[in-house]
């Protein structure tokens, strides 16, 4: 009997879901869902982000959440890393894998990064090189890479010109991102398997989010093109608060039941994944319970 073909989940929710949470979730339930994630047969996690805590508050305790977690051998954890300092952070940190995120979009970048594209680019030889360095592999997302909803369309020239200088800046591993949720599946499967043929054999993974449920279908038509890694978030946080209806990842417990449906082995057990989603949900709307925003506070005049 054939063995079924791998299909890698890259889980993204304590790093990418959590950071879009408003109400400040405690460290240790962070923890806690890592370590389920773990528990539920997940390899790859992006467990924090190493940006500056005025920016982004939720991941502040980026080292405390590193230093909690159990890391079991066979695991990789990964962060989100917005510049050399973070970068230097992670690696004080002992963090083995980190991300990068350059936007294809000229408007998002600079409204997202403060910076155009050209210029984020001009900092990817010198991250690449410190990891090496390091020994820290170096994972580079390349967001807006199906379109921008301020922008439309974006040449896939340009997606492929960014591809190959972040292979020559010795990335690891390249994520496509459809950052907004506005493309569609026949786009989708054009686009992933012209870019997984011009870059040969080098490792690609994507990224969506679920609007309207179109997350899903994009999911089928990457994978269905060649994609062998997924990106997704437990419970499915997270999203793009710059396009509305844009909100919302890929579920990672939708996810696996998507690819086991496909005849594809994940690693992942199921049951755990949606135990550890309602979970999630349920203490995510008790801690909204017991600290309401400002604005609902306030008595109306």
């Amino acid at each position: 009997m054939r063995k079924p073909e791998q299909v890698t989940i890259l889980e993204v929710g304590p790093r990418d879901g959590f950071q879009n949470v408003q109400v400040q979730i405690p460290t240790q339930d962070k923890i806690r869902v890592v370590n389920e994630l773990v528990d539920a047969g997940l390899k790859r996690i992006e467990t924090s982000s190493f940006v500056h805590p005025k920016w982004i508050p939720q991941l502040k305790d980026a080292e405390e959440v590193f230093a909690g977690v159990r890391k079991p051998a066979g695991v990789v954890f990964s962060a989100l890393v917005p510049n050399e300092r973070g970068l230097d952070r992670a690696i004080a940190t002992g963090v083995k894998e980190v991300c990068y995120v350059v936007a294809a979009s000229e408007t998002v970048s600079k409204m997202v990064f403060n910076k155009g594209v050209d210029e984020a680019l001009l900092l990817v030889p010198a991250l690449g090189k410190t990891c090496s360095a390091a020994g820290v592999s170096f994972r580079v997302t390349i967001a807006c890479a199906f379109g921008c909803a301020m922008e439309g369309p974006i040449a896939y020239d340009r997606i492929l010109s960014i591809g190959h200088k972040l292979r020559e800046a010795d990335a690891s591993l390249i994520t496509l991102a459809d950052s907004m949720g506005i493309s569609g599946p026949s786009d989708v499967a054009q686009r992933v398997g012209r870019f997984l043929g011009d870059m040969g054999d080098f490792p690609v993974s994507v990224h969506f989010h679920d609007r309207l449920g179109i997350g899903m279908v994009n999911a089928f038509a990457a994978v269905s093109a060649g994609v062998r890694i997924v990106e997704s978030s437990i419970a499915g946080l997270g999203g793009d608060p710059l396009t509305p209806g844009a909100v919302g990842n890929l579920a990672t417990e939708e996810l696996a039941y998507l690819l086991k449906m496909m005849g594809y082995e994940t690693g992942v057990d199921i049951e755990k994944l949606q135990a550890s989603a309602v979970a999630l949900r349920a203490r995510l709307a008790e801690l909204e319970r017991d600290n309401p925003p400002e604005a609902a506070r306030t008595p109306a005049r």
